[in-house]
């Protein structure tokens, strides 16, 4: 058997930042939303008495909420490049793990914006009944409680990857699977990072509403995905990780120990 590649340090500086021309979009989105969804909450609040009125009001107050959710989402980003997350050691369902935690920010602001979007949808729902439009009102109150189920902000952790000496196990947004490692066949350094699974493989896999929020698929056939973009360590490390453990029973012995942290 070969001996593991060398443990990749963990990095000392945020993820290199992403291209100016996704800010520049980012703006320009904002922008033209903060431009038309004022002047509709303000038509809307003088007409508020009147069915156009308050549909102005609550496509106003609904591009408010995407221009707070955008600003978040930058906020969100630049804070994680700036102050990257680190791995550390922790346990999982009673075992040692090598916890690679998964920076909060983008969840917890897609959680909010979805959050801000229900209340919005819960007040058209009383100008709606309080107008004798029962359908629309009902409609939008339904609507408004499948928001907040998704949302789940009182479930917005960061999550991340635990890795045991007996199994990987991986949670974001509502999203929560775990494969023992003697189902594990490989990985490699890919975003998503792939977790390849001999065939027949059963990883136990368990879902919220919330795993609504979350983009991409958790699963493509016999491999298991990883988004590592906010990541402590990133897919260098997840995957690093992975082949070892699949490789290397002493070094899989070992995760949950300090000798498993990356070094500085």
């Amino acid at each position: 058997m070969s001996e593991p590649t060398p443990h990749p340090r963990t990095p000392a500086a945020g993820t290199p930042e992403r291209g100016r021309l996704l800010t520049f979009v980012l703006l320009v989105g904002v922008g033209v939303c903060l431009l038309l969804g004022l002047p509709l909450t303000v038509l809307g609040l003088i007409g508020v008495r009147d069915a156009g009125g308050q549909l102005m009001l609550c496509l106003g107050l609904v591009l408010l909420v995407a221009v707070a959710g955008g600003v978040g989402r930058e906020l969100a980003e630049r804070s994680h490049d700036r102050h990257p997350p680190s791995p550390r050691l922790d346990h999982w369902d009673g075992e040692p793990a090598l916890h690679l935690p998964r920076s909060a920010g983008r969840s917890r602001v897609s959680s909010w914006t979805l959050t801000g979007i229900a209340a919005v949808c819960g007040l058209g729902a009383v100008l709606a009944l309080g107008g004798g439009r029962v359908p629309g009102g009902v409609a939008l109150l339904v609507l408004a409680g499948l928001l907040l189920l998704t949302a789940a902000p009182w479930s917005a952790g960061a999550g991340g990857v635990w890795f045991t000496p007996t199994r990987v196990a991986h949670v974001q947004d509502g999203t929560r699977w775990e494969v023992a490692w003697d189902d594990v066949t490989g990985s490699w350094k890919g975003e998503p990072v792939p977790v390849m699974l001999r065939p027949g493989a059963r990883p136990r896999i368990r879902r919220t509403p919330a795993a609504g929020r979350k983009r991409g698929r958790t699963r493509d056939g016999d491999t298991m995905l990883i988004e590592s973009r906010y990541l402590a360590g990133g897919a260098v490390l997840a995957s690093y990780v992975v082949l070892n453990a699949v490789g290397d029973r002493a070094f899989r012995a070992a995760l949950g120990s300090p000798a498993s942290l990356p070094p500085g």
